[in-house]
C-alpha cells in the first residue's frame, strides 16, 4: 500500500498574487523573471507552472530543493507541455507517478487497480497503467504523487476516488502494456 498524493501544473489563477515580487532564477543563479512570491513558491511546490503576463512562459523546478532556495528551468511547451519529469520526458496527465526512486526505479511502469475502469473528467476511461518518471523533495518511502495535470483533474479524481488516500501499487512487465498508446 502506498500514499497517494496529487500534483499540477500551476497557473497564475491558482494564487493571489498579491504578494511580493521575487527573483525567479535559473540552476545558475540567473535571473529567468520576477513573479509573485505565492505563485513561485506554489510552483516549486507543484514542480512546474506558468508565469503570470506578459511573460507567460512555463516553468519548471530544476533541483530537488524547497522553496525559498528552489531553482527553475524554462520548458519549450511546443515540446513538453505538461512540463519535465526527473528523466527529461514530457509529463502526461494521470500517467506520470512521482516516486521515491528508492522504493521504484524511474522509468518503470506500474499499475493502479483503482484507476482501472475510471471514468476521468474528458470521458474517457483509465487503464491503471501509469510510469514512475518524477521524484519530488516531498516523496519519500511508500508514498506516490500522481500528476493530474490541472487542479480541477486533481478534484476530479479526489471526489471519483472517495478522497482515497492509500492505493495499492503493482509493477507490471513491459511487454504487458507495450501496445498502450
Amino acid at each position: 500500500t502506498y500514499d497517494l498524493t496529487y500534483y499540477w501544473l500551476v497557473s497564475p489563477e491558482d494564487a493571489a498574487l498579491t504578494t511580493p515580487l521575487v527573483d525567479v532564477l535559473d540552476i545558475d543563479d540567473n535571473l529567468i523573471a520576477q513573479a509573485p512570491e505565492d505563485l513561485v513558491e506554489q510552483i516549486a511546490l507543484e514542480g512546474s507552472g506558468y508565469l503570470p503576463e506578459p511573460d507567460g512562459r512555463l516553468i519548471n523546478l530544476a533541483c530537488a530543493c524547497p522553496w525559498p532556495d528552489s531553482r527553475f528551468e524554462v520548458i519549450d511547451t511546443s515540446v513538453a507541455p505538461w512540463g519535465i519529469d526527473a528523466r527529461g520526458e514530457p509529463l502526461e496527465p494521470i500517467r506520470t507517478l512521482a516516486v521515491d526512486p528508492d522504493q521504484i526505479d524511474l522509468g518503470d511502469e506500474v499499475y493502479l487497480a483503482d484507476f482501472d475502469g475510471l471514468e476521468l473528467e474528458d470521458g474517457t476511461t483509465h487503464d491503471g497503467c501509469f510510469v514512475a518518471g518524477d521524484t519530488g523533495y516531498t516523496i519519500s518511502g511508500k508514498h506516490i504523487d500522481l500528476f493530474a495535470g490541472t487542479q480541477s483533474n486533481y478534484a476530479y479524481l479526489d471526489d471519483a476516488l472517495n478522497q482515497a488516500t492509500e492505493t495499492e501499487l503493482k509493477a507490471i512487465a513491459k511487454p504487458a502494456i507495450s501496445g498502450r498508446r
